[in-house]
């Protein structure tokens, strides 16, 4: 009887356990708990983007981003702030991670016209495994043209700086800034800044600007006829574990582990080079973590199963290994 009613509890923190799946993303404020087993997540922020206001303003900031891996208590509950609005942070304050967002663009109206007032990118902080900033957005002119807005940072780096619009000339190419590009995934790039349809060029630069994409990607300005600016993207959080006992590895196809078995090396097929790996044993203590898995060596582990979890630009995964 006492056999049975333990393997019941167990089967119920096991469900439990698995109730979770990893990722866990976030978009909105919420909390995270440790799932049973679990010592060690990984974690991505990205703040959120700043404003582009109407009239020819410069674009607003990239949101900035920060990545780290951290020891936990399984069953402790973790609180998740998402920047949700222009410029926010996202945060998971009691780890001592956060992202900041980027700042809203203005507009220079002093006479004569002057091109400027690009919103500076968030910034990163915390993280121990990367940390990057978000760029700037691009100068608009006051009152036609508006800025690009800038690049949200990411896993590969910095986000760039938003176009700047460029100036009426007296021909069709007066257009809105390019926005810049993101640093990776999920990092979201800027949007293109409005141009100004003055009648005879048709309104391929007219309106709307185009707000960020994904997220922490900020909006570009919005043009001469009065439109309203446009809003920066919102934040993320991102949360990731490895596999606890028993749980059946994912498999994709365009990267794989050998040999498996293993006895000294963990060799990675068809990686890109910028992917993070976490070496776990079966109850989830964190035995490697770090890249350039293949330049390691594994001669000195334990004979055993181990779960190695792969993050990718814009996923993760976990491999069964055994060795030997």
């Amino acid at each position: 009887m006492k056999k049975i009613t333990f393997l019941s509890v167990f089967a119920c923190l096991a469900i439990a356990s698995f109730a979770q799946t990893s990722p866990q993303d976030y978009t909105s404020d919420g909390t995270f708990t440790v799932p049973t087993g679990v010592n060690t997540i990984t974690v991505e922020v990205v703040g959120a983007g700043g404003k582009g206001p109407n009239n020819g303003g410069g674009g607003g900031g990239g949101g900035g981003y920060a990545k780290g891996t951290f020891s936990v208590t399984p069953g402790s509950t973790l609180s998740i702030t998402v920047g949700t609005t222009n410029g926010a942070t996202s945060a998971i304050t009691s780890l001592g991670i956060q992202a900041t967002g980027g700042s809203n663009g203005s507009q220079l109206t002093s006479q004569p016209y002057m091109v400027g007032g690009g919103g500076t990118g968030g910034i990163g902080s915390g993280g121990n495994i990367s940390n990057a900033t978000g760029g700037d957005g691009g100068g608009g002119r006051w009152t036609y043209w508006g800025g690009g807005g800038g690049g949200a940072a990411g896993p590969n780096g910095n986000g760039s700086v938003g176009g700047t619009t460029i100036n009426y000339a007296g021909v069709c190419s007066e257009q809105g800034g390019a926005g810049g590009n993101n640093g990776g995934f999920p990092g979201g790039s800027g949007g293109k800044g409005a141009g100004y349809n003055n009648g005879s060029c048709g309104s391929q630069n007219a309106n709307p600007a185009i707000i960020g994409l994904n997220y922490g990607g900020a909006g570009g300005a919005g043009n001469g006829s009065g439109s309203p600016g446009t809003d920066g993207a919102k934040g993320f959080v991102r949360i990731l574990w490895g596999l606890a006992t028993g749980m059946e590895s994912v498999t994709l196809t365009q990267v794989t582990t050998y040999p498996n078995p293993f006895t000294s090396t963990i060799n990675v097929k068809n990686n890109r080079g910028n992917e993070t790996y976490t070496l776990t044993n079966t109850v989830g203590e964190v035995i490697w973590n770090g890249k350039n898995i293949n330049d390691q060596s594994f001669s000195q582990l334990q004979k055993g199963v181990y779960f190695l979890s792969i993050t990718t630009y814009n996923n993760s995964y976990v491999q069964k290994l055994i060795k030997e």
